[in-house]
């Protein structure tokens, strides 16, 4: 009995401390290949070495697709933690039929081959009996079976505590509906691997992780439950006709995660290194061809958004505010004034006033009450294309906007008549708040300029040296209604002829009345004219024009600062 006890001990010992790593498995090698290793230059093929938290397992995956009977592979490594793979000693896909294939297993080079077989069951093994002396197998059964059976409670428990704390483990996008008959159905993206990797930001209605899809890095932005009305509301101006555009964000998808109350709604779109205006003008200063090009596409996908177009192949898009561009250009007392108000520079050159005048009478519809730097993203060659669709209003000729309120998104670029709550609540009127949002954003590249013959200053939000970083209502009210303040525009800007009519542009934006406000489409066309004069202009002949400018017959206006 002596060395019976003794060896039952031994297995005491060593199922307590298997229990106690809770099934730890390492997987430190994989096999690797990447089909499209030429675009991201890396190693077509080998073996990839494992890394990962100390309290998350390892695995191999592969993904490959079959055409006509031709296996190709997309890529094989590692996988982070997935309860999907645990204890899977092969790479087995067993879902019908799709359209890429997808597995991933535990153990160390396990994914070096994969099989498709939908109808795979567990497979039922069986051992031998111990032939050990009955006594001494006796003592082992009695010894094992209480401590197995605890060791099986504790994995079990333990299972379900990590899958109910991880709450954002590697997915498959559905096609399905996400939440019911209300909502606009997905686009079909098929059965693909989905990885979420880091959060790159937090804001009011959730956060937005960088995320892996297959080959492509796509953005996630989660959004809690209680914030299911402003999900909806972005997937459903996402869904509309036309909004397929270079300046708004590319949609990807939807996907629902979790169950009853314990939900978080996803929106899948294209992922951008640079990241918001707002992040990439805290690192970087622009020059005047950068802020030229960031301007110029930025106006051009509000005044998009803006636009009501019939007539398009799926159908007639209508128009979108998303609440930080007006509409309408200056009131001119007569004819000659409006005529005035469009000339920039000597020799004639202007807008066309018959443009400006078509944009001011342009069937606008759509607003995105949340205007701001931090909702516009920059590609990598710095193109402007607008984000967060949360607030954003569509508007359809004949039809109401529905309830809204209008005191909503961010203090720091509400407009006067927002701030007052003196809003006509009409499309125009959405519109305009836009337009005086996007004045704000101009001075913020403006003041991150490297154009004028003057030092740069740290990047600032708008009325951050009025208010500081976190205004309050009143604060806002006070500093804008009342005193009629706005951000300060440098004394060295006046001698750049191009930062002079952008300045301009910037006071006709934020004007305090309403109505007078530039459209984004007269935006557009004067950046693009300021910048065609500052090209064919010589840096030895900018302080002679920026003279005869200044003396331009401008119609008086109110002072905005």
């Amino acid at each position: 009995m002596g060395a019976a006890s003794e060896l039952a001990f031994a297995v005491f010992l060593i199922s307590f401390s298997s229990g106690a790593i809770l099934g730890r498995s390492d997987t430190p090698e994989c096999v690797y290949y990447n089909s499209s290793w030429e675009k991201e230059r890396t190693n077509r093929s080998g073996i990839e070495p494992c890394y990962g938290d100390k309290d998350k397992r390892l695995h191999c995956f592969a993904t490959w697709k079959n055409t006509s009977g031709t296996i190709e592979i997309v890529k094989q490594g590692c996988w982070l933690d997935d309860v999907n793979c645990y204890d899977s000693s092969e790479c087995v896909e067993t879902k019908e039929s799709p359209d890429v294939f997808f597995c991933c297993c535990e153990g160390n080079m396990c994914n070096d081959k994969f099989l498709y077989s939908p109808d795979t069951q567990a497979v039922q093994t069986t051992s031998n009996p111990f032939s050990q002396k009955p006594q001494l197998f006796n003592t082992l059964l009695y010894s094992l079976v209480p401590i197995m059976g605890i060791a099986a409670i504790i994995l079990f428990s333990f299972w379900m505590y990590r899958h109910h704390k991880l709450a954002y483990p590697p997915v498959l996008v559905p096609t399905q509906d996400p939440l019911g008959p209300h909502t606009p159905p997905s686009p079909i993206m098929g059965q693909k691997p989905l990885q979420l990797i880091e959060i790159k930001a937090r804001g009011r209605f959730g956060c937005v992780w960088k995320a892996q899809l297959l080959n492509d890095y796509v953005a996630v932005k989660v959004f809690p439950i209680q914030d299911k009305l402003s999900w909806q509301n972005e997937y459903e101006i996402y869904s509309l006709t036309g909004m397929k555009h270079e300046n708004l964000l590319h949609f990807i998808g939807v996907e629902k995660r979790g169950n009853n109350m314990d939900i978080d709604l996803w929106l899948i779109t294209a992922y951008h290194d640079n990241g918001s205006l707002t992040d990439y003008l805290k690192a970087n200063v622009v020059s005047w061809n950068e802020l030229c090009h960031i301007s110029q596409t930025l106006a051009r996908g509000l005044a998009y958004l803006h636009e009501d177009i019939p007539g398009l192949k799926d159908g007639h898009k209508p128009a979108v505010a998303h609440r930080w561009v007006g509409c309408g250009i200056r009131r001119a007392r007569s004819y000659l004034e409006l005529k005035k108000t469009l000339l920039f520079a000597e020799g004639g050159h202007s807008l066309s006033l018959s443009l400006c005048l078509s944009l001011s009478h342009h069937s606008l519809s759509g607003s995105n009450r949340d205007m701001k730097s931090k909702n516009v993203l920059l590609k990598n060659n710095l193109t402007a294309c607008i984000a967060d669709f949360g607030l954003a209003l569509k508007f359809e000729a004949g039809k109401s906007a529905g309830d809204t309120h209008g005191q909503v998104g961010t203090r720091r670029y509400m407009a006067p008549e927002v701030l007052e709550g003196a809003i006509n609540f009409q499309r125009d009127s959405f519109l305009r708040i836009d337009m005086y949002a996007m004045g704000l954003v101009l001075w913020e590249l403006t003041a991150r300029c490297t154009a004028a013959d003057g030092p740069v200053d740290e990047y600032t939000l708008p009325f951050e040296e009025e208010v500081g970083q976190h205004p309050s209502l009143e604060d806002m009210q006070e500093v804008v209604v009342h005193k009629k303040l706005r951000p300060c525009l440098r004394e060295c800007w006046q001698k750049h002829i191009g930062l002079v009519m952008l300045c301009e542009t910037i006071e006709e934006c934020w004007d305090h009345e309403a109505e007078a406000r530039l459209s984004a489409g007269c935006v557009e066309e004067r950046i693009i004219q300021m910048q065609r004069q500052t090209n064919i202009i010589a840096p030895e002949e900018i302080v002679t024009v920026v003279t005869m400018v200044t003396n331009v017959d401008f119609p008086p206006k109110e002072s905005s600062l």
